[in-house]
């Protein structure tokens, strides 16, 4: 492995459309893998990353508007945080509805997965709305 500066900082800016979904995961993908980050964390970092585009897209927009949204990567020795931010409706995950685990896969509803997984593959999840601003950061602790 080669030696890496102790702070890498990457950015993304592109229009808040689904069809922009595989550019933003190329784009994470490729920090991660330059990174080092194994298989399965990168795996979950870009499951975390699709849902909450997935998610600004389909309600932080409304249909007849158009906007952007803004990666930032900051990578440090021990962490990889990653911020979304998008700049229409602000939605604070913490309030999302919880998911029904329990039923039979039949009787639940469609969607309402994407903050609970969110959640449960990054160690860290923040939301901050400031300036017309919402923010979400996501934070994977490197494991070695």
């Amino acid at each position: 492995m080669t030696d890496m500066p102790d702070s890498d900082n990457y950015e993304l800016t592109i229009s808040a459309v689904v069809e922009n979904i595989p550019v933003i995961l190329k784009f994470t993908k490729g920090i991660l893998n330059e990174l080092g980050f194994n298989k399965h964390d990168s795996f979950d970092v870009q499951t975390a990353v699709d849902e909450a585009c997935i998610n600004i897209i389909n309600h932080g927009y409304e249909k007849e508007e158009s906007g952007d949204i803004c990666i930032k990567v900051n990578n440090s020795a021990d962490a990889f945080v990653i911020s979304i931010q998008s700049y229409g409706k602000p939605f604070d995950p913490e309030t999302a509805a919880k998911p029904d685990l329990t039923s039979q896969v039949s009787e639940r509803r469609i969607g309402g997965l994407g903050v609970y997984l969110i959640h449960q593959l990054m160690d860290k999840v923040s939301y901050h709305y400031s300036d017309n601003v919402s923010t979400l950061t996501m934070i994977k602790h490197r494991n070695v």
